[in-house]
């Protein structure tokens, strides 16, 4: 039930200046039950995402098919980059190169989760999780290419994104916050962290 409202934000943010208007008067927003009044503010990033293709699209049925096909790309292309993780994670954490069996695994898992409801109602409806999904993975990604280069320019590309993920969805902050301990202490132990 959230994609409605999603939608109707959408429009507030293609007509209007939502950031100016939520910071100009974020005081006078009433608490709710259960602070309801606040939720979307940690999705704003997702909202204003939605809120182009509106103000690109205007107020049509082509808006909402343009925010389904974005959204359908994001999944794709999430579910690409986790077979890309996968396969880097193996190679940066062995010492010996990924048999094949390591690609048929990664390219299975990548299937059965595509051929599942999960994947079909995410990609089907305007949620935060698909762009959430997409830049989750690509910090990942991303982090792993700077601990492999040793770049702190790439590593700082990569908190970035996690910076934007907190817009996008704020609390799939946590799962990057994780990947990185588990990286940070997976490079200490295998004595790869300089």
């Amino acid at each position: 039930w959230d994609a409605p409202i999603y939608v109707q934000l959408s429009k507030r943010a293609a007509e209007t200046n939502m950031l100016a208007d939520y910071h100009q008067y974020a005081h006078e927003i009433q608490l709710g039950p259960g602070d309801d009044a606040h939720w979307y503010f940690t999705r704003i990033g997702h909202i204003l995402l939605l809120g182009e293709v509106t103000r690109l699209f205007g107020t049509t049925e082509t808006a909402l098919v343009a925010m389904q096909w974005l959204y359908r790309i994001f999944m794709a292309l999430g579910v690409t980059l986790c077979i890309v993780l996968g396969l880097r994670l193996v190679t940066l954490l062995r010492s010996e190169k990924p048999d094949a069996i390591w690609k048929i695994g990664y390219l299975l898992a990548a299937v059965t989760y595509v051929a599942s409801d999960s994947y079909r109602g995410l990609q089907g409806h305007l949620l935060s999780e698909p762009p959430a999904f997409v830049t989750l993975v690509l910090f990942a990604v991303i982090l792993l290419r700077a601990v492999e280069c040793r770049s702190l320019v790439i590593g700082a590309c990569a908190g970035c994104l996690l910076f934007l993920l907190f817009f996008i969805r704020i609390d799939a902050v946590f799962p990057g916050i994780v990947f990185l301990a588990i990286m940070l202490s997976a490079l200490v132990v295998l004595r790869k962290f300089d």
